[in-house]
C-alpha cells in the first residue's frame, strides 16, 4: 500500500505501492500517507515522494470509495494540507503519470522532479467532474491561465510543459526521478532544520500578502532568525571557513 524507506542521509522514500490500480489512491492509502507525513520516522530529514510502477498515481481510486463518501475527500484535503504544511521539504519524484488526485499530490509538494516521459493532468471533466480539490494546490503554483486549460480541457501535458508552467522543478532523464530528487534533497537537508522549517512556512505565508505587507512581515522573521543558534554557528563557520554545525534550534 505504502512503502517507506529511510537511508542514512535522512532521505525518507514514500512509495505509492499500488501497481495494479496505477497507485490510484484509496481511503487507506491516503490514511497511510497522511500518517507518514504527521509522524517522520526517527532521522528522516526530507520526505521523496513516488510510485511504484510505471505511473506515479493516476487520481482517486473511484471504485474504493475516495470519490463517494464526505469523509474520503475531507481526508484527501487534510494530505493535501499537510504535505504543503509538513516542516520537512517534500519533494514529488514523478516517475510517471500524474493525473487528477496525482497531480494534486505533485503540486502540494514543495519541489517536484519529473520523468521526461511522464504527462500530468486533470481529466475530471472527462467524467462530467472538476478538480475541486486540486485546483487549491495547483492556483498556488502554476499561472491562472495554464490551471484554467487544464480544468476545462482534460487534457495531459508532458513534462516539459509541466516545468514551463511551474508545475516541476526539472525534468528527469528517462527511469531516473527518484534519483534525481534524491539528490535534489541531499543539497537542501545539508542546511539548518530549523531555517528549512521556518522558511517553508514563511514563503507560503507571505505569498497570500500584498509587497508592503510581505516586506515588513519578512523583516520580522529575519529578526527572528538571527535569533537563533543555528544562525550564530553559520555565520561562525562562514568567517572560520569551516563546515557548520548545525543544532536544529
Amino acid at each position: 500500500m505504502l512503502r517507506k524507506d529511510v537511508d542514512a542521509d535522512g532521505i525518507a522514500v514514500l512509495t505509492l505501492d499500488r501497481p495494479d490500480r496505477r497507485n490510484a489512491l484509496s481511503p487507506d492509502l491516503v490514511d497511510a500517507l497522511l500518517d507518514a507525513v504527521a509522524n517522520p520516522d526517527a532521522g528522516a530529514r526530507a520526505f521523496v515522494l513516488t510510485g511504484a510502477g510505471p505511473c506515479f498515481c493516476s487520481g482517486a481510486d473511484l471504485t474504493a470509495g475516495l470519490g463517494g463518501g464526505g469523509g474520503s475527500r475531507e481526508r484527501f484535503a487534510m494530505l493535501l494540507t499537510a504535505l504543503s504544511d509538513c516542516p520537512l521539504p517534500v519533494i514529488a519524484a514523478v516517475n510517471g503519470d500524474a493525473f487528477g488526485a496525482g497531480i494534486g499530490l505533485v503540486a502540494a509538494s514543495d519541489l517536484a522532479v519529473i520523468d521526461a516521459g511522464a504527462r500530468v493532468g486533470t481529466p475530471e471533466v472527462r467524467l462530467g467532474l472538476f478538480p475541486w480539490i486540486v485546483s487549491a494546490p495547483l492556483m498556488r503554483k502554476i499561472h491562472a491561465v495554464a490551471l484554467t486549460e487544464l480544468a476545462l480541457t482534460g487534457d495531459p501535458i508532458d513534462a516539459a510543459r509541466a516545468v514551463a508552467i511551474g508545475l516541476a522543478n526539472r525534468v528527469a532523464t528517462p527511469g531516473n526521478a527518484v534519483c534525481e530528487a534524491r539528490s535534489l534533497a541531499l543539497r537542501i537537508v545539508r542546511h539548518s532544520s530549523i531555517v528549512l522549517a521556518r522558511g517553508k512556512v514563511a514563503l507560503k505565508r507571505a505569498a497570500t500578502m500584498d509587497a508592503d505587507e510581505a516586506l515588513t512581515y519578512l523583516v520580522g522573521e529575519l529578526g527572528r532568525n538571527l535569533e537563533l543558534e543555528d544562525a550564530a554557528e553559520g555565520i561562525a563557520a562562514f568567517v572560520g571557513k569551516r563546515p557548520p554545525v548545525w543544532k536544529g534550534r
